[in-house]
């Protein structure tokens, strides 16, 4: 029984991990060659930007906005924000002579509320969310919104990457990011990206659903949207968003636990999907986004199943056998996992590493973001993850 578990346990981790990543890159390798996008007037777009309590990083933000290589007359740059404790709102206001609008929020409601009160102020055919703690590089905008000119897209997702700090949260998460952007560039070649990141994401602004209050992952629920209204989401690799790491283990915890709770919210999309014939799309959900909900099930459970077969009584057959996990396959495999927690627990000590050191942070990444996954799934099936806006330090 317990080698069935650990089997099993195994199975689903190895499957969320790399079986399907393989798997989508090699459907979409076995479709026609991927086409760039055609070169097309650029249409107007709102870019809305979501700050709360940034009064750290807005001037830049909107600096880097207004250094977009988009034509003027074409761009509307929109603030969507709340009273906070800070001068955000403030600061934000006063680059009203630069051009920026801003849409604040009578009183504290959440990033949900906000957006949908910002998009009534948009004029933009497009309309392009970002946050205030990333920076775009100058040509991100072009690049993002080139795919539209196909009637089938309705969405476009760009490139979340993670500026070079020293760290292990850090190196971790840039690793992260670059295994995600491999998934995305293959789910959208194959079908459509599924999901979306709010750093950098465009949609046509008639596609544009009204966000229910109390939505957590608010780039989830638009994504999915697209996808039910049958539409495209494509990923464009080359339209970069560059930010800056989570300050701490404890911070990226609780921004993935978020990301979780959002998740739950969104488990109604894959009945929809199936509903409506889209099975690859929902295929996608279930392996890319759905299943990594019960990744740190499966490793505690691969953990204790581990330990039940190594203490066990001894096996009776005549020759070791590792699915039986006998002798000594069961504790070399105890072994591996444990090198593996001790890994992460050593990387969380360390400032910074490099070269194949780095596999050190991602191992710290993987077991943070996997405890902050626990801790979403407990949230969220409590209904106890708040929808307002918490900031994360960078």
């Amino acid at each position: 029984m317990s080698a069935s578990l650990f089997w099993v346990s195994t199975g689903l981790i190895l499957y969320v991990w790399a079986g399907y990543p393989l798997l989508v890159a090699l459907l979409a390798r076995l479709r026609a060659p991927a086409t760039p996008p055609e070169a097309i007037d650029v249409p107007a777009v709102t870019l809305i930007v979501s700050a709360y309590e940034e009064e750290a990083a807005i001037e830049s933000k909107l600096a880097n906005c207004l250094d977009l290589d988009y034509p003027a007359d074409r761009l509307q740059i929109l603030v969507a924000t709340e009273p906070s404790g800070d001068r955000t709102v403030d600061i934000v206001l006063s680059w009203a002579a630069h051009g920026i609008e801003a849409n604040v929020g009578k009183e504290r409601r959440g990033k949900a509320v906000a957006l949908n009160s910002a998009i009534e102020q948009a004029r933009g055919e497009v309309v392009a969310f970002t946050d205030a703690n990333n920076l775009w590089e100058k040509e991100a905008l072009k690049r993002l919104v080139a795919p539209l000119h196909d009637r089938a897209v309705g969405g476009v997702v760009g490139s979340k990457r993670i500026l070079a700090e020293d760290g292990q949260i850090a190196n971790g998460s840039d690793l992260y990011w670059r295994y995600e952007s491999f998934i995305r560039r293959h789910e959208s070649r194959l079908s459509s990206c599924i999901g979306a990141v709010g750093e950098i994401f465009a949609l046509r602004r008639e596609l544009y659903q009204q966000i229910p209050a109390g939505t957590v992952s608010d780039d989830l629920f638009l994504a999915l949207g697209l996808l039910s209204g049958g539409y495209r989401v494509a990923y464009v690799e080359e339209a970069r968003s560059w930010e800056s790491a989570s300050r701490s283990a404890a911070d990226e915890a609780e921004r993935r636990s978020r990301i979780v709770a959002g998740r739950l919210q969104q488990l109604g999309a894959l009945g929809a999907l199936l509903r409506e014939g889209r099975v690859v799309e929902a295929w996608q959900l279930l392996s890319h986004k759905i299943l990594r909900l019960f990744v740190p099930i499966a490793m505690a459970t691969a953990l204790v199943s581990n330990v039940a077969a190594v203490l066990g009584p001894p096996t009776t057959a005549a020759e070791p056998s590792l699915l039986a996990l006998s002798p000594p396959y069961g504790a070399v495999l105890l072994g591996l996992q444990a090198l593996f927690y001790a890994g992460a627990l050593i990387g969380l000590r360390l400032p910074t590493l490099s070269g194949p050191g780095r596999i050190l942070g991602l191992a710290t990444f993987l077991l943070a973001a996997n405890l902050a996954t626990a801790k979403g799934l407990a949230l969220g099936l409590r209904g106890k993850q708040a929808p307002r806006w918490k900031k994360a330090q960078r």
